[in-house]
């Protein structure tokens, strides 16, 4: 709450607050012993990636949005990695059966939101930053597929459930950067995110 009123009134608490509430998620997964495994390590990597982005994102203008931008993909990119490589019996790379249903629900739902929310923003997108967007878009969808696809005999709820709240959350990022600036876009997506990491730290920990 303190992190949203700051983004609020843009004033100096901003930054440290910021700086602080992103060092948090990655402090929950450390102090839940992630990297004792390496499903675990992958996700501190895309927290720490994560940290990155939401420091650089602190600045204005196009090149502390495309530098955060870059951070925050490697960072799905690293958890399509821990989510792919999850203990045998505990995801659909192991065990298909057993999770094809949530993962065609939710192929379907990301490919409808995807599509959705591309035609939605890419319009609205600065040309030199088309690209890049609609890299991050389809990555960021990988990431929630590969989410869904740990559903198996021992799954973990946290897991989908946190990549769809950072999915979301970028939603409303987006549409704070190209459709519509307001601090509304940062009530909403401010909780969704910090809910989203944290739940994916927990989960880092066993």
């Amino acid at each position: 709450m303190a992190l949203v009123m700051a983004e609020r009134h843009h004033g100096r608490a901003r930054i440290p607050a910021k700086i602080v509430a992103s060092s948090c998620f990655v402090a929950v997964a450390a102090v839940n012993g992630a990297a004792d495994t390496t499903f675990g390590t992958w996700i501190i990597i895309g927290l720490a990636l994560s940290w990155l982005g939401d420091v650089s994102l602190l600045g204005g203008g196009r090149g502390p949005f495309a530098l955060g931008l870059t951070f925050f993909l490697t960072a799905h990119l690293a958890y399509v990695v821990a989510f792919v490589v999850r203990p045998a019996g505990e995801g659909w790379v192991q065990s298909p059966s057993s999770s094809s249903p949530v993962l065609v629900i939710t192929v379907i739902a990301v490919l409808v939101v995807g599509v959705v929310a591309g035609r939605w923003i890419l319009p609205r997108v600065d040309t030199p930053l088309v690209w890049p967007v609609a890299a991050y878009m389809v990555v960021i969808s990988v990431m929630v597929l590969a989410a869904g696809g740990t559903v198996g005999v021992d799954w973990d709820a946290r897991i989908l459930t946190g990549a769809v709240l950072f999915y979301l959350s970028d939603i409303a990022v987006a549409r704070d950067r190209f459709i519509s600036p307001g601090w509304e876009n940062r009530l909403v997506g401010l909780p969704l995110y910090y809910a989203g990491q944290v739940l994916l730290a927990i989960a880092a920990g066993g």
